[in-house]
């Protein structure tokens, strides 16, 4: 006879915890997609008012943030996520986001390096940005 076991509550809390805040649903599928499978633990909020209800019930470990969000927008969503990593995916430039210290272009995205860069992020917490744009030197 075999016994299954079954994740322990233990396990669930030693678990990183990711929320993922995107309007998308395919992006936001996608990217918990790719979390689940890296044995993260991930929930989607679909606009920022969802999102703060989550942040209050189920207590992530880091936030993927979309800027331009109905409801209540990204950048006033940074102000309640003072003590959690954020990594921001957004289409804006990136001198537009203030404190960004990484900026990855969303075309050349591959989901493994983002994965490490969540692992590093989640013992460092340092801040990231995803953008679809390349930033522009100005002179």
């Amino acid at each position: 006879m075999y016994f299954i076991s079954k994740p322990t509550l233990l396990h669930y809390i030693m678990q990183n915890k990711i929320l993922i805040i995107e309007d998308d649903p395919f992006s936001a599928n996608l990217y918990k997609h790719h979390f689940d499978q890296a044995g993260y633990i991930s929930q989607i909020a679909i606009n920022g008012r969802i999102a703060l209800d989550l942040l209050d019930s189920f207590h992530p470990d880091l936030i993927i943030l979309d800027l331009i969000l109905p409801k209540i927008n990204g950048f006033t969503l940074l102000h309640f996520f003072k003590k959690i990593p954020v990594i921001i995916v957004s289409n804006l430039e990136h001198e537009e986001i203030a404190g960004v210290k990484l900026f990855i272009t969303k075309e050349s995205l591959d989901y493994q390096k983002l994965l490490t860069k969540i692992k590093e992020l989640l013992h460092h917490h340092t801040p990231i940005l995803i953008s679809s744009h390349h930033t522009r030197s100005h002179s």
